[in-house]
């Protein structure tokens, strides 16, 4: 093997690497959904069971305990759950868009979980805020990557791809 053989075949695993650590990044929009979505589950079977998941959304659970205000026909519990759904869809909607490498709704999806920091904090859930913490670290890894990523085809495109751009050029 050449030396550019070599150092190519070293880019292209670098490459390789950054793309499956964005993709492991990305897929923390997913693990919120369905980790909400089973926090969500377990509330509608038992509304008062004391199980539920730590790295799910806070916010719905926190306006249902909080003794904020709602319409007469919109109680607490019924506000949290439209809520907790529609950020369900909202995080799988931003999971789909950000593996498409979208950097601005990816940077959105790491602001909106960030700041539901504040409702488990507010809330005095310790375990909630750990959690939470480490999952802002897993989709902060990602989009670390996806820049890195996004970096490197820019130095090194693929032979293969301008190949295929050039011969498509009339």
């Amino acid at each position: 093997m050449t030396t550019e053989q070599t150092q190519n075949a070293q880019i292209e695993e670098r490459k390789a690497l950054h793309f499956a650590n964005f993709r492991s990044g990305s897929s923390w929009y997913f693990w919120l959904a369905v980790i909400s979505l089973a926090n969500l589950i377990l509330k509608l079977s038992e509304s008062e069971s004391p199980i539920r998941f730590a790295v799910g959304f806070a916010l719905p659970k926190w306006l249902e305990d909080a003794s904020v205000p709602f319409f007469s026909i919109l109680t607490p519990r019924r506000f949290s759950f439209a809520l907790g759904l529609g950020l369900i869809l909202l995080f799988a909607l931003i999971g789909v868009i950000a593996r498409k490498r979208n950097k601005l709704v990816y940077l959105v999806g790491v602001i909106l979980y960030a700041l539901d920091i504040v409702p488990a904090f507010i809330n005095s859930d310790t375990y909630s805020v750990v959690f939470h913490l480490i999952v802002l670290g897993f989709l902060i890894w990602g989009y670390i990557h996806l820049l890195k990523l996004e970096k490197l085809e820019a130095e090194y495109p693929d032979d293969i791809e301008a190949t295929v751009i050039e011969s498509e050029k009339p």
